[in-house]
C-alpha cells in the first residue's frame, strides 16, 4: 500500500498505530510512545532514532542518507 506523507501524519501518528517499511531488501518501522511524546524508527533492537515530532521524522536523513520524503515512493508501507 502507497501512502502519501500526509496520510501518515493525519491517520497513523495521532491513532498510534506503527508502520512497516520496506525499501529494497530492507525492513523498517515507526512507532510511538503517546506518554512520552515519542517517535521511533526502528532498522533493530541496537539501531533505532527517536524524534519528539512527525516534522523532524519526516525530515531526517535516515535511508541512505535521504529522508523518508525523498525516499516516499520507494516504500512499501504495511
Amino acid at each position: 500500500m502507497k501512502l502519501c506523507h500526509m496520510s501518515f501524519l493525519r491517520n497513523y501518528y495521532p491513532m498510534g498505530k506503527s508502520l512497516f517499511y520496506h525499501y529494497q531488501d530492507r525492513k523498517f518501522y515507526i512507532s510511538q510512545r503517546k506518554d512520552l511524546g515519542e517517535l521511533y524508527f526502528t532498522v533493530s533492537e541496537e539501531d533505532y532514532h527517536i524524534f519528539y515530532s512527525p516534522k523532524e521524522l519526516l525530515s531526517a536523513p535516515l535511508i541512505d542518507g535521504e529522508t523518508l520524503l525523498e525516499r516516499w515512493n520507494d516504500l512499501a508501507v504495511y
